[in-house]
C-alpha cells in the first residue's frame, strides 16, 4: 500500500493501521484507500475548529505563473463550482511568464478590498509567496498540508494561500485551499505577534521586542 501512503504524507496525515493490513494492494483497494485518507484528511483538519470563516461565498483573487497555471484552472472552476466569485488575475495560459507579476497582482487585490482572500501558486510555491509578502499588508502562508493550512489560519490569520503544483496533486491542492477558506483566525495570543509583523513607522522601535531588550542591556 506505498501509494497510500504517498497520498498521506501530502495530507501530512497518518494513515489508519486499519487500511494498510491488506496484504494485496489491488487497484480497488488503492483507490478505496485514498478515497478513505482524503476523507480523513480532511475531517481531522476540521475536527478542532470552533468557528467557520468563508464557508458562505466569498471573493477569492487567484493568480499562477506557467507552472501554476493548469492547477489554477483546476481550482478556479472547483470554488466556483461552491459558490465563490473568482477574481482570475492570470496568468491565462502556459506561455513562460514571470511569478512575481501575478503573486503582486492577488496581494493587491487582497489589500485593497476587491478579494476577502488569495491564492497563489507556482511550481513550488516558494517563488509566489515570497512576492506576495513583499506587500507589508500580506501574509501569504506556503502550505503543503491541510495541517499547515489550518494553522496559517488560526495562528497566522494568513490572507494568502501560496500553492505548490510540482509539489502538490489536485486533491491535496484542494483539501488545503478548502480548509483555508473555512478555518478562522483565533485571535487571543496570537494577536501581539501578528502585531509584531506589522510595519511601523521608520524610527519606532518595538518595546517589547527582543532587539530592544538587548539594546537596553547595552549588547
Amino acid at each position: 500500500m506505498r501509494d497510500a501512503y504517498f497520498f498521506v504524507a501530502r495530507c501530512g496525515e497518518l494513515l489508519p493501521r486499519r487500511v494498510v493490513t491488506q496484504s494485496v494492494a489491488t487497484p480497488d483497494r488503492r483507490a478505496a484507500a485514498r478515497r478513505f485518507v482524503r476523507g480523513t484528511c480532511v475531517n481531522a483538519a476540521l475536527t478542532d475548529m470552533t468557528e467557520t470563516d468563508m464557508t458562505a461565498p466569498a471573493t477569492i483573487a487567484i493568480g499562477a505563473d506557467h507552472a501554476g497555471f493548469a492547477l489554477k484552472e483546476w481550482l478556479k472552476a472547483r470554488l466556483a463550482e461552491s459558490g465563490h466569485a473568482i477574481l482570475d488575475l492570470g496568468t491565462h495560459s502556459a506561455d513562460s511568464v514571470d511569478y512575481p507579476d501575478f503573486a503582486h497582482a492577488v496581494s493587491d487585490a487582497v489589500v485593497s478590498g476587491r478579494a476577502d482572500r488569495g491564492v497563489v501558486i507556482c511550481g513550488t510555491g516558494i517563488g509566489v509567496s515570497i512576492a506576495a509578502n513583499r506587500n507589508p499588508a500580506v501574509r501569504a502562508a506556503l502550505c503543503q498540508s491541510v495541517d499547515a493550512a489550518r494553522l496559517a489560519r488560526q495562528h497566522n490569520d494568513a490572507n494568502v494561500l501560496a500553492l505548490g503544483a510540482r509539489l502538490l496533486d489536485r486533491d491535496g491542492a484542494a483539501a488545503c485551499v478548502d480548509v483555508f477558506l473555512a478555518t478562522a483566525y483565533e485571535g487571543g495570543r496570537h494577536d501581539r505577534r501578528l502585531a509584531k509583523l506589522s510595519p511601523r513607522p521608520a524610527g519606532d522601535s518595538d518595546p517589547g521586542g527582543p532587539l530592544e531588550s538587548l539594546r537596553r542591556e547595552g549588547v
